[in-house]
């Protein structure tokens, strides 16, 4: 491979002008510079010139890599090329130019110059445009940005894969990539990312071939399914048709009967109803004037009502804002309290850090004292130190130290063998005991340590089970307190809600004092309306079920009033088998001038589904439907009157239901409001006869007026038990809260301690391992040690014998036993007053630092109080205020209870007031009661034959528009009209089926009722066809045998569920079966086909991605050990990358994982900056081992590395740089880059503003001794 020789730049970023950054033919050249001079811009510079994309560069925009002078706006320039500000006058001259305008180049260029393997050069060129673009030069000849890339993979360059360059602060990142990244990396390495396209399309093919195989299987197996029906189902179709026939007579023999009778009925019917009509006159005139008087009475009764109403409105706002002021004084009194208690208590504190404070004060002045002690003490010791050396010293003469000296020169020429040897074991010894004492106090230190951790623990332990203790009883006593708390809380909450129950039922029950009457009225009207349906039912035996409020029942009591709402006018519809049913009981409902009523019939109303997605969807949310408890005869009733109503539990949920959901349809909630989704309606809908059906029941005047006065004596004894327990809640608050403080405390010293054990436990972990680890050695050392020093004693005792023979007589002379004992006592005296010394320094300096210590806490002490007291004349403050603010509520309250008594007095005069005009109500109504009996009667009479014939006739022509409707072919006489003939609207526009509007208390009261006429189309029925049996037998049995067989054989007609269609779709289903087995097929083989080429694609792939990724495996075993090798860990570090799926491990991703040496195992994220660097690089060179670049260009990756870790790189890089391996390394570290054979030094030249460069070859000052590379 070949080298990077030199870089070449002009104008690029802090580079103004041409510059040469010469490599020469150094492989391991380091760029330095202090910070800011533009090292990392050579960086860019390189990686620029490689066709690196400008996001990579630290810059948006290829302009941006332009050079830019730093100099401009309002500068000129002066004939030296300096530059100076410009003044006013200066700048209108018409020869001054502006930095800008003369030193702002408009384009830029880098050209690598690369030396290959057979020694040629190339010249790679890239250049920033004028018009931002970039262009590309090989040899100044212009070419394509692929060709350019092209040219730079052939020798090994791979710009896509960037494992070449590690740009400034990327170094860990490489290390710290996700498995998908480092994934595509290897893939971009090994190639086998060039098949990713392929591979992903020809899987998709494949799965899709596969899908569609089994849609086409699919749909051979329904096409022969469908086969086997049809021919069945053409069967079934023929034997539908013959059963038909038979059933179609059978409904006309029906109809013929129906008719024939109602006939009969008819013509039987009608003479009686002249003779009633002239009696009714005379009574009708008299009736008016008691209407009057009725009317004038309930308007009085009305007006007292209303004042009475307001008056209670009144009682109720001011009982509330009394509760308000209640309410507002209880946390003043609370917080009074509570800031008087921190008072005392902070006060409490205040004496007690006094107390500390002046006992602090007498320890400082006894150190002081103490101080003053030791120091006479050393003084008077040192004086007769010196008196003692006077008297007891034997100071030789100097001719005595002369003889000493020769004597001593004669030993030394004799036992100079002895001395060396004497010497190198000292020398051994003094370092094998320094190993030993470096050992021992390894020992001692953690043994010493792990005794001290196991008593800690051991009084932690202690510590947090008496703490525990205190928590378990703290939780005793706030459990018992909560129960306490709890029983208040509901008592006060039972309280509240009696409370506001009772005012409720306080304002219901003064309500229905002033509806009494409505209410006596409306029971007439109700009994009425029961008698009518009852007769109805007589009439139309089986055929009317009654009303929707008979039929069905909320299932909970709660959903009555709401149910009510929801059926609104419908409450009262009655539902019957079928239209013609219907329109018979609305012809007698006329007839009979009963009000208005709307019937359901089963057979044809129209009913909208309920949207079921709100079933379970909401909380507090359900359909009106799923409330009753109804038949499932009468489902399709239910369903029409319910229709897409909801029922909501509260009116917030209704709102919301309404106007954020869109749910549509009716929300009512369970006081009877109703939300619709433009409107918000009243819930005060006429629902009492339903509330009736369902329970309710009236009261009397009487009752209600007792009811009124309990309620009202009931509220005031809740008020008064409300403020008795609202006090002991106050107070039970506050004691739960003292103890919920403590607790927590205690749970946070508990939780402390708990985390202070576990990091106890594994430092005495760590520590026992030492210990582990130490004592074998320590027993080698020490072993080693005792050898030393035996063979030491041995020529020491050589030497001794010489020293004896020749300064026997010297020592004598002197009175020393020995020259040895002699040299011992000069050094053991002075020893001894240096320890003498030392102990007295060491007294005073432990004095004094407790004196400092025991100062800095007096002042703690003394800032201790003054914040105490501060909080003391703050808390003080805080309940004066507290006290003022109190009283003021107080005055407000006093108020608000003399007004409500005042208003009370009033509302009992107002009710008295009332009940006396309800009195005179219902006297006048008695009296207009008994004159409408008589005339009620007669009309029952004559609406009875009336309704009869009417009845009748509807019925006729009822059942004839059914016959022309259902198309039924009845027998005719010869010269009638044909059925068709009978118009279909004319029954429609004469009656409402719906809801009709007569009103008896609208008609004139001299009216006679008349008999309405029918109308004749022409239409004669020829009965000769219908049996004589069924002519004679009018009995409701024989009908329901009629409709009974209809029914059978019509049950037996939907059950068989035929196709009439059958023959047609065989033929056409035979002819698809045929088509879809060729279908299956093509794409059984599709299917082959596309799987057998994937498979290819997939083998291919994995081959080229298992080679590069088992390679790099192995490398960077052996690379991250090398990285990681030294004399303490002589085995390095251990990495290794591992994939999650061995049959595609290019879509499950790779981890890249690294053990340091001497570390336990750790995610790559838990490393400190220094290991992933390491990591990173060995990743790094592994990669690069498998698919080899000429160079390496990296960017201070030595940021995070200390010293040992630098030394490691540069030994690895010094080691394998060479051909093929060239090394660019960007570093401030002297470590590094001093191991470097080549030096390009950046700097900045601030006169020029630009970045300037000078290149040393470091081999030519290499001493002569020293082997140079290459």
């Amino acid at each position: 491979m070949g080298k990077l020789v030199r870089l070449e730049v002009k104008d690029f970023k802090s580079y103004r002008g041409h510059h040469v950054l010469l490599f020469g033919d150094s492989y391991f050249t380091s760029i330095i510079g202090p910070n800011g001079s533009g090292k990392s811009n050579s960086m860019d510079a390189i990686s620029f010139v490689l066709g690196i994309k400008s996001s990579h560069l630290r810059s948006a925009h290829l302009r941006e890599l332009i050079y830019r002078p730093h100099v401009l706006g309002a500068s000129k320039i002066n004939a030296d090329g300096t530059a100076t500000e410009a003044t006013n006058g200066d700048g209108g001259e018409a020869g001054s130019q502006t930095t800008s305008q003369r030193n702002t180049p408009q384009s830029a260029w880098v050209m690598a110059v690369y030396e290959d393997e057979a020694g040629d050069e190339q010249k790679w060129k890239r250049t920033i445009t004028a018009a931002g673009q970039s262009e590309y030069r090989i040899n100044n000849r212009i070419v394509t940005a692929k060709e350019y890339n092209q040219a730079l993979e052939e020798e090994a360059i791979l710009i896509k894969a960037r494992n070449f360059l590690v740009f400034q602060g990327d170094v860990e990142a490489v290390a710290s990539q996700s498995p998908k990244d480092l994934t595509l990396l290897i893939e971009q390495i090994s190639g086998s990312l060039e098949y990713k396209n392929e591979y992903e399309k020809l899987k998709r093919e494949a799965a899709e071939a596969l899908e569609t195989q089994n849609d086409k299987l699919g749909q051979r197996r329904q096409v022969n399914a469908d086969i086997r029906h049809l021919r069945q189902a053409k069967e079934a179709a023929e034997e539908y048709e013959r059963k038909a026939a038979e059933r179609d007579q059978a409904v006309i023999d029906h109809y013929l009967w129906r008719l024939f009778h109602h006939e009969r009925i008819i013509r039987e019917s009608g003479e009686d109803i002249q003779k009633h009509q002239d009696e009714l006159k005379e009574h009708r005139r008299g009736v008016e004037k008691y209407h009057q008087k009725v009317e004038e009475a309930k308007r009085e009764q009305a007006q007292a009502t209303r004042e009475a109403s307001k008056t209670e409105r009144a009682i109720r706002g001011k009982e509330q804002e009394i509760e308000t002021a209640q309410r507002d004084i209880y946390p003043i009194n609370w917080k009074i309290e509570n800031t008087s208690k921190k008072v005392q208590d902070t006060q409490t504190q205040v004496s007690k850090i006094k107390a500390d404070r002046d006992k602090q004060a007498g320890t400082i002045e006894h150190y002081k004292k103490e101080i003053g002690k030791v120091k006479k003490a050393q003084e008077k010791w040192e004086a007769d130190w010196k008196q003692q050396n006077q008297r007891e010293g034997r100071e030789p003469t100097e001719a005595d130290r002369q003889e000493y000296n020769r004597l001593k020169s004669e030993v030394t020429k004799r036992t100079s063998a002895d001395k060396a040897q004497v010497n190198d074991l000292t020398r051994r010894l003094n370092t094998t005991e320094d190993t030993v004492k470096n050992l021992k106090s390894k020992l001692e230190g953690p043994q010493s340590q792990a005794t001290k951790l196991e008593e800690d623990i051991a009084e932690l332990v202690d510590r947090q089970a008496a703490i525990k203790a205190e928590m378990k009883q703290i939780q005793a006593e706030m459990k018992e307190q909560k129960i306490a708390s709890n029983k208040l809380e509901t008592s006060i909450t039972q309280i509240n809600n009696r409370s506001a129950h009772h005012r409720d039922l306080l304002r219901l029950a003064m309500d229905e004092y002033g509806r009494v009457d409505h209410s006596r009225r409306e029971s007439q009207k109700e009994k009425n309306l029961r008698e009518m349906v009852a007769k109805l039912k007589q009439m139309h035996s089986g055929d009317v079920h009654g009303r929707i409020q008979e039929l069905c029942k909320p299932k909970q009591t709660k959903y009555q009033r709401a149910i009510g709402v929801v059926f609104g006018k419908h409450v009262d519809a009655i539902v019957v088998k079928n239209v013609s049913i219907a329109n018979d009981c609305i012809n007698y409902v006329r007839d009979q001038q009963h009000p208005a009523i709307t019937f359901i019939p089963l057979d044809t109303v129209q009913v909208s589904s309920a949207n079921t997605n709100l079933k379970g969807k909401y909380k507090g949310v359900r359909l009106a439907i799923d409330t009753i408890d109804y038949d499932t005869r009468f489902d399709r009733a239910m369903q029409w009157a319910c229709g897409n109503s909801i029922i909501c539990d509260t009116r917030d949920i209704a709102k919301d239901m309404q106007y954020v959901h869109k749910v549509g349809g009716k929300a009512v909630d369970l006081e009877g409001t109703v939300f619709r989704s433009e409107t918000l309606e009243g819930g005060q809908v006429d629902d009492k006869n339903a509330s009736k059906k369902w329970g309710e029941d009236d009261n009397s005047v009487a009752n209600i007026q007792a009811k009124i006065k309990k309620l009202d004596e009931t509220l005031k004894q809740l008020s008064s038990q409300l403020d008795q327990e609202m006090a002991q809640q106050l107070k039970a608050r506050n004691e739960s809260a003292q103890l919920l403080n403590h607790f927590r405390e205690l749970e946070d010293e508990s939780k402390a301690l708990d985390r202070n054990i576990q990091d106890k436990k594994k430092a005495l972990k760590f520590f026992t391992n030492q210990l582990n680890e130490n004592q074998p050695k320590y027993d080698q050392e020490n072993r080693a040690l005792e050898e030393l020093r035996s063979n030491l004693k041995t020529f020491q005792d050589a030497i001794a014998e010489v020293e004896d023979e020749l300064f026997g007589p010297w020592c004598q002379r002197l009175g020393y036993d020995n020259i040895r004992d002699y040299e011992a006592r000069q050094g053991s005296l002075n020893r001894q007053a240096d320890q003498e010394r030392l102990r007295y320094r060491t007294q005073l300096q432990t004095l004094e630092n407790y004196l400092s210590a025991d100062t800095l806490k007096l002042g703690s002490y003394n800032y201790r109080i003054n914040t105490q007291e501060a909080r003391i004349k703050k808390e003080q403050d805080e309940i004066a205020r507290s006290e003022v603010e109190k009283e003021s509520i107080q005055e407000k309250l006093d108020e608000a209870k003399a007004e409500l008594e005042l208003l009370q007095e009033s509302l009992d005069t107002q009710k008295q007031k009332s009940a006396e005009k309800a009195e005179v109500v219902e006297e006048q109504r008695k009296q207009l009661r008994k004159r409408n009996k008589a005339v009620e009667g007669i009309m029952k009479e004559v609406k009875e034959l009336e309704g009869v014939v009417k009845t009748e006739s509807r019925a006729v022509h009822g059942l004839l528009r059914e016959c022309r409707i259902k198309e039924i072919d009845l027998p005719l006489e010869e010269g009638s009209k044909d059925l068709n003939s009978l118009p279909l609207d004319d029954h429609i526009q004469e009656d409402d089926p719906d809801a009709m509007d007569v009103d008896d208390e609208d008609q004139d009261p001299d009216a006679t009722m008349q008999v309405a006429e029918v109308p004749d189309y022409g239409i004669e029925l020829d009965y000769s066809e219908l049996d004589e049996k069924l002519q004679e037998n009018e009995s409701p049995e024989c009908g329901e045998e009629l409709k009974e067989k209809i029914e059978t054989m019509t049950s037996q007609l939907e059950k068989m569920n035929v196709d009439m269609k059958a023959a047609e779709r065989l033929e056409a289903s035979t002819s698809t079966g045929k088509t879809a087995e060729k279908d299956y097929e093509a794409a059984k083989s599709a299917a082959i086909r596309a799987k057998t080429r994937f498979e290819e694609v997939q083998e291919h792939r994995l081959e080229l991605f298992n080679k590069a990724l088992t390679h790099i495996q192995e490398q960077i075993k052996i690379t991250y050990k090398e990285l990681t090798t030294d004399h303490l860990a002589p085995d390095g570090g251990r990495a290794n990358i591992d994939m999650a799926d061995s049959d595609e491990p290019y879509l499950a991703g790779l981890t890249y994982n690294a053990m340091p040496p001497l570390k336990r195992y750790r995610e790559m994220n838990e490393l400190s900056g220094g290991e992933k660097t390491i990591a990173a690089l060995a990743l790094l060179f592994a990669i690069h081992s498998f698919q080899p670049s000429p160079f390496f260009v990296l960017d201070e990756i030595d940021a995070a590395l200390d010293n040992v870790n630098i030394a490691r790189v540069a030994r690895y890089v010094q080691k394998h740089a060479g051909p093929g391996m060239q090394f660019i390394v960007i570093s401030l570290k002297a470590a590094l880059f001093q191991e470097s054979e080549g030096l390009v030094g950046v700097m900045r030249d601030q006169s020029k503003m630009t970045s300037r460069v000078v290149s040393l070859d470091l081999r030519k000052y290499l001493p002569n001794d020293v082997a140079i590379r290459g």
